[in-house]
């Protein structure tokens, strides 16, 4: 991922708790965006540049977006979120890439009764988790099969609208299919899993 684009995410981020008002999540259905930065796994590829520079392709980085939807129960201090989300890691050159892209579905469960804090656990399902390496005109990818995962959160209220939100997400990679520059398909090819455990930060905007 270049720099530019996480620099304008983190600007987002940061401009974003001027447009919400008020103080507590009100009871009902809310729409949500949500956005944030992942970090750590095993590397499932390594970038290499002409001048010998290398960047390391993580399983558990580094940018995740997305979008779904949150109840407030009105009786009881709970909260459920459902959200589809993106999530991508990669470098990039003139001649070429490499990333790791994949879409989590994510189920949480919320207790509010805190001020201003929640705390969460939940599971997600990771969907079309794939890493393409592409020099020139040759291109290897290897695709995953779909894990499931769970995951822990606490959240910040900033305002009645907007949630700063820390995150440790455990899960697993076990590959499906390589396909290699030859455009062949090795079944099996590689029988490592591996490791998409992380931690993350994101700001989550409710309407």
């Amino acid at each position: 991922m270049q720099p530019k684009y996480i620099l304008r995410l983190l600007a987002t981020l940061a401009l974003a708790p001027a447009i919400c008002h008020g103080e507590r999540t009100q009871p009902g259905l809310h729409a949500l965006l949500s956005g944030g930065l992942t970090f750590g796994g095993d590397t499932v590829a390594t970038a290499v540049f002409e001048n010998g520079n290398k960047v390391d392709i993580k399983a558990g980085q580094l940018v995740q977006v997305g979008g779904g939807i949150l109840w407030q129960s009105a009786p009881a201090p709970l909260a459920l979120l459902i959200s589809a989300n993106y999530q991508i890691d990669g470098a990039t050159a003139k001649n070429g890439k490499a990333q790791f892209t994949r879409v989590p579905y994510e189920l949480i469960a919320y207790f509010t009764g805190f001020e201003r804090l929640r705390i969460g656990a939940g599971a997600r399902q990771v969907q079309s988790a794939k890493v393409v390496y592409k020099v020139n005109d040759g291109e290897d990818s290897l695709t995953f099969k779909d894990t499931t995962g769970a995951l822990v959160e606490i959240g910040y209220q900033l305002t009645q609208n907007a949630w700063l939100n820390v995150r440790g997400v455990s899960e697993k990679y076990r590959p499906a299919t390589y396909r290699n520059a030859l455009g062949a398909i090795v079944p099996g090819s590689v029988n490592k899993d591996y490791d998409g455990s992380h931690i993350g930060v994101n700001l989550q905007l409710e309407f």
